[in-house]
Formats: C-alpha cells, sequence, structure tokens
C-alpha cells in the first residue's frame, strides 16, 4: 500500500517564484515544516508516514503539503489510500477501513471527488467509484491514468465517452492523463505537458479523443469550474451559519469586557475565539 494517510495538498499560486516551493508537515499550522524541491517530497511524505503508523496499515490523521509555484492554480487536493483487502495484520479489515476512510471525504459536500481508474480496469468494478456514484456522482470525476500502454484492441474511447448501454455514466465524465514516469522527474512541468499533448494528439487510438477528454489541464479547469459551483451553492448556508456563530462570539465577548484582570488576559482570550471563528469556518465549509 503505498498510500496509508490522507495527503492534503494545497496548490498556491505565485508568480514571483523562478522555483517551486514545497513544504511539509504534521499538522495544518506547518509547524516545523519540511522544505525540499518539487519532485523529492515523495522521500519526506514516506518518512512522515512511517511516523505515524506501521507498515500496511492506514491512519486517519493527514500530512499536509503545500506547493507553491508560477502559473498553477490555487486548491486543495487530498490523497486518500486506495480502497484494499491485503493487509499485514489478520486481525484487521483493512477493507473496512479504508471504505469508511473514502466515505468520510466523499460525504463532505464540499469536496470533489477524483476516482483514479487505470484505462485497462473494468470501470464498473472499482469500489471507491462505486461509492462515489451513489453518495456524491455531480461531484465526482473519472481519471484514466495508464492510458499509454493500452492494447491496440482498447475499449477506452467507447468508455471514456460512456457511449455504451453498459459502460458506466458519471454526469462530469471521465477525463483521461498521462502521468510523470519515474524516468521523467527532472522534467519541468512544462516538458511533461509536451509530453502528454504529444501522446494525445499522435497516438493511432487516443488521438480521437476530444480535447475535453483528455490532459491535466482540462482536469484541473474542470476541478476550478465544479468546485466555484459548490462554493456558489453552498455560500448561503456558510453566510447563514457564520453570522450565528459570530453573533454568538460577540456576545461572548461583550460578557467578557470585565472579567480579566490585564490587558494580556484579555488579548489572550480575544486571540482564542478568533481562531475558534477560524476552525469553524473551516468545518462549516468541508463538513
Amino acid at each position: 500500500m503505498c498510500t496509508r494517510c490522507p495527503s492534503v495538498v494545497s496548490l498556491e499560486r505565485d508568480d514571483t517564484l523562478e522555483e517551486p516551493v514545497v513544504l511539509l508537515s504534521k499538522d495544518s499550522e506547518y509547524s516545523n515544516p519540511k522544505n525540499c524541491a518539487l519532485g523529492e517530497e515523495t522521500v519526506f511524505i514516506e518518512e512522515l508516514t512511517n511516523g505515524m503508523t506501521k507498515s500496511g496499515m492506514i491512519t486517519h490523521e493527514p500530512i499536509y503539503i503545500r506547493v507553491r509555484m508560477k502559473g498553477c492554480p490555487t486548491l486543495t487536493l487530498t490523497d486518500l489510500p486506495g480502497i484494499t483487502c491485503n493487509c499485514p495484520d489478520p486481525g484487521v479489515n483493512i477493507e473496512e477501513a479504508t471504505v469508511n476512510l473514502t466515505t468520510e471525504y466523499i460525504k463532505r459536500p464540499g469536496n470533489i471527488i477524483l476516482v483514479v481508474i487505470p484505462g485497462s480496469e473494468d470501470f464498473n468494478n472499482p469500489k471507491a467509484l462505486k461509492l462515489a456514484k451513489d453518495l456524491a456522482e455531480e461531484r465526482t470525476i473519472g481519471v484514466v491514468t495508464k492510458v499509454d500502454s493500452l492494447h491496440a484492441d482498447s475499449d477506452i474511447i467507447e468508455k471514456i465517452r460512456m457511449e455504451r448501454e453498459g459502460d458506466v455514466r458519471l454526469p462530469q465524465g471521465f477525463i483521461a492523463v498521462r502521468n510523470r514516469t519515474k524516468n521523467e522527474t527532472d522534467l519541468s512541468v512544462e516538458a511533461v505537458r509536451e509530453k502528454e499533448r504529444e501522446l494525445f494528439t499522435t497516438d493511432p487510438k487516443l488521438k480521437h479523443l476530444k480535447p475535453e477528454e483528455w490532459g491535466i489541464a482540462t482536469l484541473t479547469q474542470k476541478i476550478v469550474d465544479i468546485q466555484s459551483s459548490v462554493v456558489g451553492d453552498f455560500m448561503p448556508n456558510i453566510k447563514a451559519t457564520l453570522k450565528q456563530k459570530i453573533d454568538a462570539l460577540g456576545k461572548e465577548l461583550q460578557g467578557l469586557q470585565h472579567t480579566f484582570a490585564t490587558p494580556e488576559e484579555s488579548n489572550g482570550r480575544y486571540l482564542e475565539i478568533v481562531i475558534k471563528l477560524v476552525r469553524d469556518f473551516e468545518d462549516t465549509f468541508t463538513g
């Protein structure tokens, strides 16, 4: 099992940077973070994961990764452990644990669900896709990988276009992408995108896909578009909930005006209230 805990990856656009900056931490405040270059984070992720759980096991505790770079969209992605039945400890129901973790994130109304599926696989089989269709199909995108190693008689075009009666259908559809290979870790983002463009415009089969059916750039834009819609749908509820919390905290502040002996004590309590309000906002949006 490669991924054994949720990895929360925050992309932040900063056009002043010449090279990407990566920070990793075990907490969302990034206290005592690890710094590395883009492409070197795998070693640090493994190190942090090994300190949180033993090999073959999963944990609900996330790792936080912040990537600041030129030209990227500002958004947050969470990579989850895949649903599996294989566990070195026979006393642990790893399938139940991974299903429960996946369900927890799918149910959060502010999340966009990306179900990653190898192109050679029957799209009817993945349990994660079945869960997403049942619980949040309007927020689910199928991401099709490993399309550069398919047989010539593959039905990948039909599966992505959902053309046949038995094909899995998603309102947001499927998008094929080309992954960076192990030999391409030193390539720039632009070079990797060019290799992806070359694959989808020259491969005898894949070249029949429409531009909106392939590419990391297409996938990224789709995520941004859906997220904008989700935020718009939930904004009235978020505003109403936050107003209630702000009103309640305002009353608490009024009651605290004469209860502290020193300004330092008062400022400390005010800071605690502000932090609580920020966390309430995060909880309101993520569910």
